[in-house]
């Protein structure tokens, strides 16, 4: 009976043994850090017990036994035979336990950076306001996210002792930044000679918008900085007058209206009259048989100011990019008067439109040629002029894989386009 309790208790022991065994080897650290200092393992017995050597003894003594996962036996005969030692290794001993307590709490998520009742590590309100706005104003959400319940309960959850502003209290205070921005911009203008502007009319179904940027060289570094100045709001149809208006109240407010060298705009009709680049249909060319006729300066002033013609505008300059875009769409139709080139384009564009207008109508078609491609087709948008040379290079490229291009057209049911052959 004695056997057999001891060939069970060795059966337990066993698994110890082995991880014991994979761990520690002869002369290597004991599991015990504070007493590597004073004991050197020697050896495992057979069941699983450490065999140490004492380093403090001066002659050589018997090994020390100990368990693998108690120093109780370590700690004994120090203190029977090196109590000078014990207060060194009690002090390892709470050293210890400190950092073990600290590593646990970050574990655990119970650090003192997240205990709100720490004063040390808690965020000031300021900065919690300051947070609250960058976030709504740097990722564009809506004001009244302030508002919703869940958004205050995360800020709560973060900061218990904090508060969330409310979206009046927003509004006001993004009226506040907006004025400081604008007073530095105005002030970092106040330093260069020469700055650019470019400026961009669009039309939506809510009304019209006029945008405008400025660029300067910093005079200090020689960089190129850049800056906006304003997005307005235009509460009438965006005629010349109207932007050329506009556009004199945006410098005047930045103080920038005798330092503009020139201004980059697009080749709109509206945008060119309004830099005077295009006459009224009324005005006549100059001509030297024309009798000289003497009026006052006063007259033609008042009148003119009544009538709101007289602007005070920088050089325009037309876009590079959308004037290029002019210029092929010019050619393009040019070349169409030949009837072969005429022919072919038509016949490739109207598979191009089928494929194009299908993936936009139907949600399944899409998906079916993200699965028979890999990608979704680039369409065509009329805003953007590159967006057709786009859409066309990328089934050119499509083209190329004949086999992705044909099987994608056969399911759709359309005519196989084998234009790039």
């Amino acid at each position: 009976m004695q056997g057999m309790e001891n060939d069970r208790v060795d059966q337990r022991l066993e698994p110890l043994i082995v991880r014991v065994k994979r761990t520690i080897a002869p002369f290597a650290v004991l599991p015990f850090p504070k007493y590597n200092k004073f004991f050197q393992c020697q050896s495992i017995d057979d069941r699983g017990n450490l065999l140490v050597r004492c380093l403090m003894c001066c002659q050589k003594t018997k090994l020390l036994s100990c368990s693998a996962s108690s120093s109780s036996n370590l700690r004994k005969h120090v203190k029977s035979q090196h109590p000078e030692r014990l207060q060194e290794i009690d002090s390892s001993t709470n050293a210890d336990s400190r950092r073990r307590i600290r590593r646990d709490s970050s574990l655990n998520g119970t650090s003192s950076a997240a205990n709100p009742n720490r004063t040390a590590s808690s965020v000031s309100q300021s900065n919690v306001d300051r947070l609250v706005f960058n976030y709504v104003v740097g990722d564009l959400h809506p004001i009244s996210i302030c508002d919703t319940p869940s958004f205050r309960e995360l800020v709560s959850g973060l900061q218990p002792q904090k508060t969330v502003m409310s979206s009046d209290v927003l509004l006001a205070r993004m009226d506040r930044e907006y004025e400081a921005m604008n007073s530095r911009l105005v002030h970092q203008l106040s330093q260069v000679a020469t700055v650019s502007t470019t400026a961009d009319c669009w039309t939506s179904a809510k009304g019209s918008s006029l945008g405008m940027t400025v660029h300067w060289i910093n005079p200090l570094t020689l960089e190129r900085c850049s800056a906006a100045l304003a997005c307005r709001r235009l509460k009438t149809v965006p005629s010349y007058d109207v932007i050329a208006e506009t556009m004199e109240e945006i410098f005047r407010e930045f103080k920038i209206q005798e330092k503009v060298c020139s201004t980059t705009t697009d080749n709109g009709s509206n945008f060119c009259k309004a830099f005077g680049l295009l006459l009224d249909d009324e005005e006549d060319d100059d001509c030297e048989g024309c009798d000289t006729e003497f009026v006052s300066v006063e007259d033609i002033l008042a009148e003119g100011s009544q009538s709101g013609r007289f602007y005070s505008l920088p050089p325009h300059i037309r876009c590079a990019s959308h004037t290029l875009g002019l210029v092929a769409t010019k050619d393009v139709h040019e070349a169409l008067k030949d009837e072969t080139f005429k022919w072919i384009c038509e016949t490739t564009f109207a598979k191009c439109n089928s494929l194009w207008n299908m993936q936009v109508l139907s949600n399944c078609v899409a998906d079916s040629i993200k699965e028979a491609l890999g990608i979704h087709l680039k369409c065509p948008n009329l805003a953007r002029w590159n967006s057709m040379y786009d859409a066309m290079k990328q089934i050119c490229d499509l083209c190329q894989i004949q086999d992705k291009m044909d099987s994608c057209c056969a399911i759709l049911g359309l005519m196989v386009i084998g234009f790039c052959s």
